[in-house]
């Protein structure tokens, strides 16, 4: 009986062959890369996920002086970049996080906390430049086109393995998983590095202080010493050492000596001056504000109040603390300060998904479904698609009388949400409606 070729040699010319016709020349470096990401789709991927990913950290911070200062900054340091012809977006989300991310395409982000701590405009621009940088360098690509390749592979693996009938299949596919998951969670320390060399590059070429660079790592040292959890996100996403403010020294003192030297060389500004200034003066009303998450976490909703109105009477133009003060009232059941503030949230912030959907909440509550399914569906068009708020959608058109809109949500929960607890409620709706079947029971005809 003739034998056929082990399964790994045809794994290995699958992968020559795949290998040969997803190259790519990479912008940075000039060298040929595995892309299977085409930069049409890297962009559509950042369009994509921004929205969502701006509400997550609270939305867009409301000062649009301090908006179209930052964005201006960022569209400079792009047009000197590697990849000047992408479509960037710089914005300021609304969180006392101390962070910055940079989504394909383009889309960049700091964050509000973090800007509390810098006080030069050269910080700001190696913060953007390295942001920059991830993006030029195609770091989320080359992320993206890994797992997609290692994901292949390893299902071509997988169905070379079921030919020999290996007892190990399961074995292999679930290793490849964790594997991929565990060596894709965050940027190599060789991304980092290339990042902090690119942003160094960026903002000399527009003559910052490239001593911008290493303030932010002394600024990010201190933070981890006096306040640790105020920076676990951004360690996180972007891993710290004293080897890279080494590192930055060290290119300061060689490859832009000439650079570190110039008279004329842009450390600060009347712009960032007055942003920071501001800043500092808001930051004991957003501590407040943080304080009244904090007892909100904790379920002590009255203390919860008198932090976030503190915070409103400090700043009575902030959607923010409107928002959580209208969900804090909700929860000691006053709606009609609840109703008030939740409003007053949406009128100052029209694209603000959390009170939309705190008043749709609400409002299902209370069985007040035509207002629920208002606020839900006007919540759901800010960010389309949350199992939970399409779950409370059906509910609430079952609870207005429209079962039969209601069954279109409950399918579409199940669908996307099968096996978690949204889906299976909306099983369950589905199986008492008469659409599904009880478990164990033939499906209907």
């Amino acid at each position: 009986m003739k034998q056929g070729k082990p399964w790994f040699l045809f794994l290995a010319s699958f992968y020559f062959l795949f290998f040969l016709t997803t190259c790519v020349t990479n912008p940075v470096t000039g060298e040929a890369e595995l892309s299977l990401v085409s930069e049409s789709q890297e962009i559509a991927m950042g369009k994509q996920y921004y929205e969502p990913t701006v509400q997550s950290f609270d939305g867009l911070y409301p000062d649009p002086s301090a908006q179209a200062y930052v964005d201006r900054l960022g569209q400079k340091l792009s047009e000197v970049s590697h990849r000047p012809g992408l479509d960037y977006e710089f914005k300021i989300v609304n969180t006392s996080m101390v962070n910055a991310f940079a989504l394909p395409g383009g889309k960049i982000c700091v964050t509000r906390g973090l800007l509390t701590h810098f006080d030069k405009e050269s910080q700001l621009v190696a913060v953007l430049g390295h942001e920059i940088g991830h993006v030029t360098a195609k770091h989320a690509v080359r992320q993206m086109s890994r797992q997609m390749l290692l994901g292949t592979l390893f299902n071509v693996g997988a169905i070379a393995l079921d030919t020999q009938q290996t007892p190990y299949k399961d074995a292999f596919l679930t290793l490849g998983a964790i594997g991929i998951q565990a060596g894709l969670a965050r940027y190599s320390r060789d991304q980092e590095t290339e990042s902090d060399e690119l942003g160094l590059n960026y903002m000399t070429k527009l003559n910052y202080d490239p001593q911008g660079a290493v303030d932010v790592f002394q600024v990010f040292q201190k933070l981890q010493e006096h306040e640790p959890s105020s920076i676990d996100l951004l360690f996180a996403s972007h891993p710290q050492s004293k080897d890279r403010e080494a590192h930055a020294k060290a290119l300061i003192a060689t490859e832009y000596v000439l650079a570190s030297q110039k008279k004329d060389k842009i450390m600060n500004s009347d712009e960032f001056k007055k942003l920071s200034k501001k800043l500092k003066q808001e930051k004991p009303y957003y501590e407040a504000h943080d304080q009244g998450l904090k007892a909100a976490s904790e379920r002590l909703w009255n203390k919860a109040i008198g932090h976030f109105q503190t915070a409103v009477k400090s700043k009575p133009d902030e959607a923010l603390f409107h928002t959580h003060l209208g969900f804090a009232y909700a929860k000691i059941k006053d709606f009609n300060q609840s109703d008030q503030h939740l409003k007053k949230a949406i009128q100052l912030y029209p694209q603000f998904f959390k009170p939309r959907y705190f008043l749709g909440v609400s409002n299902y509550d209370r069985q007040h479904y035509i207002d629920a399914i208002r606020y839900l569906t006007e919540a759901d068009q800010i960010l389309p698609g949350s199992p939970q708020l399409r779950l409370i959608l059906g509910e609430s058109f079952e609870g207005a009388g429209n079962v039969r809109q209601a069954v279109q949500y409950y399918k579409y929960v199940y669908q996307v949400d099968s096996k978690g607890r949204f889906g299976q409620i909306a099983a369950h709706h589905l199986v008492r409606l008469g659409v599904l079947k009880p478990a164990g029971q033939p499906p209907r005809r």
